[in-house]
């Protein structure tokens, strides 16, 4: 508990690496016979994190999240999607420093450049052997306007792009690229606030393997009742009503596959007596071939799974009859059920 305690992000690590230590720190806590909860590894983790790089999101995901209830993947998975695009604005940030550079020594280099106004002092000399202020180039702009308009521009090389035929002011590429930054800027923002409104989440199913299900194919009213899945899941979008399709992510199987996450919503279906019950928070994830109710997020909502033999039954908070299965070859439940989307 004492190195969990002093435990502290460097400014040269990244997320998968502070991760990596906690995740070590929590695996000896609990072969020591402590377990952490998921809150105090989730407020560790974002109390750890670099202030002068997190601030701002670390803020932000305090305001909109209860942190007592937030799952310490989902919060890795919105940290990382902000540490790559922070990532990606330090590269930008660093071309457009070499270009800069790169346009400094030019300017240095051309010894044409500032060579006819080239001032002693403060009054300075531009084209005229007088002294004084009001011979000067910067403060006298009527003259300096008068002879860069009477310049024929046509034989003058401009030092941006090393072309000729107009001034490093009204330079194509400058301007492009002013275009170019601010555009760069706008979609980076829509892009920011893209990313607070969506919710990503990351899970973790690694007691689930989709080609068990998949091996039987009794049509797709089927579900099965899994009591090692961590979340009610299906790949039929006709099942839904509506959903929420700012929720996306991935999830990965015990087989090691990962799919995406679509959206989440809930399914309204028929139980076997025939009384429509609500099946909240279920995933939609396209490429899943099978339909999973999970027994335990079953009984967070106040549902009673009862088993014996062969059998399992499901009854709601009020004891009413849900669903009842019987144990297939496989030693698998799985139950036909009608939904209503109406």
């Amino acid at each position: 508990m004492s190195e969990f305690d002093c435990l502290k992000m460097k400014d040269n690590d990244s997320i998968d690496d502070f991760v990596g230590k906690i995740s070590e720190i929590s695996s000896k806590s609990a072969a020591l016979g402590e377990t952490m909860e998921e809150p105090k590894l989730v407020k560790k983790f974002l109390k750890s994190l670099p202030r002068k790089k997190y601030i701002h999101i670390v803020a932000s995901l305090e305001q909109i999240l209860d942190l007592n209830t937030t799952n310490f993947e989902d919060i890795i998975g919105r940290l990382k999607a902000y540490e790559e695009r922070i990532s990606e604005e330090e590269e930008d940030r660093q071309d457009d420093q070499s270009k800069l550079m790169y346009a400094n020594m030019e300017t240095q280099s051309n010894p044409n450049y500032h060579g006819e106004y080239r001032g002693r002092g403060r009054g300075g000399r531009y084209n005229s052997r007088g002294r004084g202020r009001g011979r000067s180039y910067w403060e006298n702009r009527e003259s300096s306007k008068a002879y860069w308009e009477n310049r024929d521009a046509s034989r003058l090389t401009c030092y941006r792009c090393d072309k000729v035929g107009h001034f490093a002011a009204t330079c194509p590429d400058r301007l492009l690229k002013l275009q170019e930054t601010q555009e760069t800027k706008e979609e980076e923002t829509e892009a920011a606030n893209a990313l607070m409104m969506h919710e990503i989440v990351y899970l973790n199913e690694r007691n689930v393997r989709p080609k068990e299900f998949e091996s039987s194919s009794d049509g797709d009213r089927v579900w099965y009742l899994d009591n090692g899945a961590s979340n009610h899941m299906t790949g039929n979008m006709s099942y839904f009503k509506s959903i929420d399709e700012t929720i996306t992510g991935k999830v990965r199987f015990g087989d090691d596959s990962r799919i995406d996450i679509r959206g989440k919503e809930s399914i309204l279906f028929l139980t076997q007596t025939g009384e429509k019950k609500l099946l909240s928070d279920v995933y939609f994830i396209p490429n899943l071939q099978s339909n999973i109710i999970s027994l335990g997020q079953a009984t967070e909502a106040g549902c009673d799974v009862r088993m014996k033999g062969d059998r399992l039954t499901l009854h709601d908070k009020d004891g009413y009859l849900i669903v009842q299965a019987t144990r297939s070859r496989n030693r698998l439940y799985k139950v036909s059920m009608e939904i209503n989307n109406v």
